[in-house]
């Protein structure tokens, strides 16, 4: 089982000092902990018994309970939410442990599901799991099942290898997108129903809503085995907007109409008319985006269009941090 002692002292050593600028407490901080963030701790309240002290903030470093407070604080926050005192592979916990204090603890969570999903075929014929950022049980089992099996395979294809590649295109996409958002980029997971005739739109479409910052899922990867239709229900419902690709054939498609009853019950269905046609009895009053090109001036107002829909159906407020949910 994994120890947190080496994992926090390596950690320890790259944590900044103490921090204070011009606005006061709004912005103070200790050992990458920020009391904007956590104003109840009980560290602050050891730092204020401080501060009167000549040798303030010098002395922070001497003080065994401040210390003591700080590790309490990454290891309650951080490997205990983690479970990764269970986690039988002690380069692996640490791994997760320092992702989860640089990015958050749900997206280092959301890295080791695709990561997870990525090694899907070495452990079992079984359905990917959905990344959420939860530490379910199921993904707790995964977890479990691949490090238990891990010797057996590939050394190549390890979870620590893939879940550092994962994270490596994870810091390269924050990057990216910090000159997206001052226009209001935002980001969701979004939900693409077409008719198989349609793939090669749908392909399309996906493609273009990655590159805005979004996390598509469609039906293009399924495996045989899996229950679609509890897949389908499972995406459905973790979706933020459910983007319906309108077409002839889609009219017809019993799937195509189902999904869409989900998400328009649900309040985030945003059709697209890909070809001239009326969507079927029920979603007529739904007003769709026209998107029967795919250049020019008017495929580029459209996707401005859809964009801007999605962002409204998106609960991620304008202008949030992507690099971090709560900087520790």
């Amino acid at each position: 089982m994994a120890d947190f002692e080496p994992a926090w002292e390596d950690l320890a050593e790259r944590l900044p000092g103490y921090s204070i600028d011009d606005n006061g407490a709004v912005s103070e901080s200790y050992r990458g902990i920020v009391r904007k963030f956590y104003p109840d701790l009980n560290l602050w309240r050891a730092i204020d018994g401080l501060q009167a002290l000549p040798a303030f903030p010098g002395s922070l470093e001497d003080s065994r309970k401040i210390k003591g407070l700080v590790r309490g604080f990454y290891k309650e926050r951080f490997w205990d939410r983690l479970r990764a005192k269970e986690i039988p592979d002690q380069k692996m916990a640490e791994v997760l442990f320092d992702t989860a204090v640089s990015v958050g603890l749900r997206r280092a969570i959301r890295l080791l599901q695709r990561s997870l999903n990525l090694l899907v075929d070495d452990i079992e014929q079984g359905e990917e799991l959905l990344v959420t950022g939860s530490l379910d049980e199921e993904t707790w089992g995964r977890l479990q099942r691949h490090l238990g099996q891990e010797n057996t395979f590939n050394p190549g294809l390890s979870l620590f290898n893939i879940f550092q590649l994962q994270k490596t295109v994870f810091e390269y996409e924050v990057a990216r997108l910090q000159h997206l958002l001052p226009v209001g980029m935002q980001r969701g997971r979004v939900f693409i129903s077409y008719s198989r005739t349609d793939i090669d739109s749908a392909e399309r479409l996906a493609k273009l809503l990655r590159k805005e910052g979004w996390e598509v899922w469609w039906d293009n990867r399924m495996r045989v085995g899996v229950d679609l239709e509890r897949r389908i229900e499972r995406e459905l419902d973790a979706a933020h907007c459910v983007v319906v690709l309108w077409s002839a054939s889609s009219n017809r498609s019993k799937w195509v109409r189902k999904e869409a009853r989900v998400a328009r019950d649900s309040r985030k269905m945003l059709p697209i008319l890909i070809e001239d046609v009326l969507p079927p009895t029920g979603f007529k009053r739904i007003l769709g985006v026209k998107l029967l090109s795919w250049d020019g001036e008017e495929f580029e107002q459209a996707m401005r269009e859809l964009l801007e829909q999605m962002n409204d159906l998106a609960t991620i407020p304008r202008g949030v941090d992507l690099t971090v949910e709560r900087k520790a």
